[in-house]
């Protein structure tokens, strides 16, 4: 073997070092750009997960006591006091007002979150608002609690649908956020 020889063999084991080394560096500094981005992409999913389901929690909460307050509003006054008009009146004042007390919350708390919800979460819950809305003034105009109930029986039925629906939706869509799988 001669000197040329040697030389050029160790040129080319130098060089062959330094490419793989080079490369290395290279192939190590895309991965820690690749991990820190999908850890960045997980955080952000993380969080974007946790404050919606605080949203639908809260959106949920007020729902169940809307929902509990309808019910209220189907049962006669007379079943709770009989043969009293003066205390049936008394509790059916204090009926309408808690329903028009959860109303209030339940609007501000749908509204407060708008931007945030899935478009049928909105669109369902806007609709229980405007339903509430419409019982609302049935039950002022209407002093009887027998038409009350009459003008009010396919309202309520509906409202009652719309928050199960809303139920359905905002499981679906917390399950979908759950399990969404990131792909870098």
């Amino acid at each position: 073997m001669t000197t040329s020889n040697i030389i050029w063999s160790a040129i080319n084991s130098g060089l062959i070092i330094l490419i793989t080394f080079i490369g290395s560096f290279i192939v190590n500094r895309n991965l820690e750009n690749l991990k820190s981005s999908l850890s960045k992409e997980r955080y952000i999913h993380k969080m974007k997960f946790e404050k919606e389901f605080d949203i639908y929690q809260n959106l949920w909460k007020e729902l169940v006591v809307l929902r509990r307050s309808i019910f209220t509003l189907f049962i006669p006054s007379y079943l709770f006091v009989p043969f009293n008009p003066e205390a049936e009146n008394k509790v059916e004042v204090k009926k309408l007002e808690r329903f028009r007390t959860v109303l209030k919350k339940a609007t501000l708390t749908i509204e407060d979150h708008t931007p945030f919800y899935n478009e049928k979460v909105f669109e369902y819950a806007t609709e229980v608002v405007k339903l509430s809305r419409k019982l609302n003034s049935i039950y002022h105009e209407i002093k009887d609690p027998e038409e009350q109930y009459k003008k009010t029986k396919k309202e309520k039925a509906k409202m009652l649908s719309l928050i199960d629906n809303i139920e359905k939706v905002i499981r679906d869509r917390i399950g979908n956020i759950g399990e969404a799988k990131l792909i870098g």
